[in-house]
């Protein structure tokens, strides 16, 4: 009797397709795919790169970073990563204006 290995094979890709996905309660890495191969520099001394819209809005009010600073580093992120990601089609080419006008508003 012949048997036959493909549903095997099958089961076996399928299987390591899925090995990121459920809990990963050992808190270690899945693939090579984390954010140490794209660490974020500090954006004028503070780490944006998971910040959220509560404490950027705090940097921006006290002064900590103006809208300009966080634009460009924003734009050097996107510099960082586009090549591998190839996500960001187009920048507006005015938004520096535009943040240097919010930084005149606040």
């Amino acid at each position: 009797m012949r048997l036959n290995s493909m549903p095997l094979c099958l089961a076996t890709a399928i299987m390591y397709s899925f090995q990121c996905f459920g809990d990963n309660s050992n808190d270690t890495p899945c693939g090579t795919y984390t954010s140490d191969l794209f660490p974020m520099a500090l954006c004028q001394g503070k780490k944006i790169e998971e910040a959220s819209i509560d404490q950027l809005q705090s940097y921006l009010s006290n002064g900590d970073i103006t809208s300009q600073q966080l634009a460009i580093c924003y734009i050097q992120r996107i510099w960082q990563t586009d090549d591998y990601i190839n996500a960001v089609l187009e920048l507006n080419p005015d938004f520096l204006e535009i943040a240097a006008a919010l930084d005149a508003e606040r």
